[in-house]
């Protein structure tokens, strides 16, 4: 078995059922996603420990965190202010009238068009496959189109 081995000295915190992992040091604070496929720890993102905590404890869902100092009393409840839900732009085509669905399990998202599917990858957001369908002729000013997925 290969081991993977961190150079940070601090406290790790672990959510169990996530792969997330937290080590917190005197001077930053570090998040790492765990690859579950490899099992290889990724650094995501790095802040400075302006908390000055030794401790740094998430909630399930990320909107309250608990810090605490070793030695101290007390511990702070820091509640999230703001989600950012920040949002990219995937495609330029036009997906007026679209339907969409997510494959968790698959790692795909499913967009309809008019007269296809797209299937896009959920991490790469590039298009995995498209689903051509044959719509039924029509005498219908508006043309036939998917309305369910």
């Amino acid at each position: 078995m290969q081991y993977h081995e961190l150079n940070h000295r601090g406290f790790i915190y672990v959510i169990k059922g996530k792969n997330e992992l937290t080590v917190t040091e005197s001077e930053k604070i570090y998040f790492y996603s765990i690859d579950s496929e490899t099992l290889m720890p990724h650094l995501e993102n790095v802040m400075f420990n302006y908390l000055s905590c030794s401790k740094l404890l998430f909630g399930a869902r990320g909107f309250y965190c608990i810090s605490y100092q070793e030695g101290q009393r007390s511990y702070t409840v820091h509640r999230r202010k703001y989600d950012h839900d920040l949002k990219i732009q995937v495609s330029d085509l036009n997906f007026e009238g679209s339907q969409g669905i997510e494959l968790r399990k698959h790692n795909l998202f499913l967009v309809s068009q008019k007269d296809r599917i797209i299937f896009y990858n959920s991490k790469t957001f590039k298009i995995e496959k498209e689903l051509q369908i044959e719509s039924i002729e029509t005498n219908e000013r508006e043309k036939n189109m998917i309305l369910v997925i």
